[in-house]
């Protein structure tokens, strides 16, 4: 279901819109589910409107140091900008577009799609203090010891932890 706002007849001054929809309505995937909201204040004047909105999204990730399967609210702000004169547009801005005054409906499904896929971070953990899984036995670090022992020593290692040694032996 598009994201519009009925323009048409609407006085300057400041206006409120708020939407709550599915992400498949808007053609998001995981890791996105359940809602995405967003709540917009458009300010209009005679020669254009500004639309500042809030988005939430409710995501469902897998962490990516401990593979634990968790749940998050992400948060943006973005800001649109709509003339119904075309030598005010700036090509170079993508949240600038010309509005011809006849316009009944703005759509802003495409641009909360965009803003919502931003706002997924590129590292996906579920804390910040998350140990993640041990590199040796696979153990989640969060919730056991490692199983390794401490004194194997991987075949990688083993040239670096002799001239560790000869150093400790030398000094």
């Amino acid at each position: 279901m598009p994201l519009k706002i009925k323009i048409k007849n609407i006085e300057n001054g400041v206006h409120y819109f708020d939407f709550n929809e599915s992400p498949k309505s808007l053609g998001l995937n995981k890791p996105f589910s359940n809602y995405i909201k967003v709540n917009c204040k458009m300010d209009k004047s005679q020669n254009q409107f500004v639309l500042n909105c809030d988005l939430k999204v409710h995501t469902n990730f897998e962490c990516d140091r401990c593979s634990e399967e968790f749940e998050a609210e992400l948060e943006r702000d973005f800001k649109l900008f709509y003339f119904f004169d075309e030598e005010n547009i700036d090509d170079e801005d993508s949240n600038t577009f010309y509005i011809a005054p006849e316009e009944d409906y703005i759509d802003i499904s495409k641009e909360v799609r965009e803003y919502a896929m931003l706002s997924v971070p590129m590292k996906i953990v579920c804390d910040d203090d998350c140990k993640g899984l041990c590199a040796g036995c696979g153990v989640d670090l969060n919730k056991e010891e490692c199983r390794c022992s401490k004194d194997e020593v991987r075949p990688e290692w083993e040239e670096l932890l002799k001239l560790k040694d000869k150093i400790n032996k030398q000094g």
